[in-house]
């Protein structure tokens, strides 16, 4: 009867674990920055954080006109690196990255 009682309770444990979040720093980004994302997003989001080693921002995805990154293709980048085991994934980076408006300009997030 115990080991039954045991099961259930690692069962229980299971269907309540936290979904699984990762910070990938793209590019230089300043330790206390994705440290203080982490923590903002377990306390307000209730979920378990993992900061993934730094990457450097996909060539494929700068926009030399413009002298920054294709958000676009950084998501993409992140879809297809991050392993499946996370929930979501955040990237994070201080260099420029602009996304498409609806007329097919670029515009820049900030």
């Amino acid at each position: 009867m115990k080991n039954l009682l045991l099961l259930l309770a690692l069962a229980a444990g299971a269907l309540r674990a936290e979904p699984l979040v990762a910070i990938q720093p793209l590019g230089a980004v300043e330790k206390s920055v994705i440290d203080a994302a982490a923590r903002e997003i377990r306390e307000f989001y209730a979920v378990e954080v993992e900061i993934l080693p730094a990457k450097p921002l996909p060539k494929a995805a700068y926009y030399k006109p413009r002298d920054r990154y294709k958000a676009d293709d950084v998501i993409d980048f992140l879809a297809e690196k991050t392993p499946e085991k996370f929930a979501k994934v955040l990237g994070l980076t201080a260099a420029d990255i602009s996304a498409m408006r609806d007329d097919g300009a670029l515009r820049q997030i900030e």
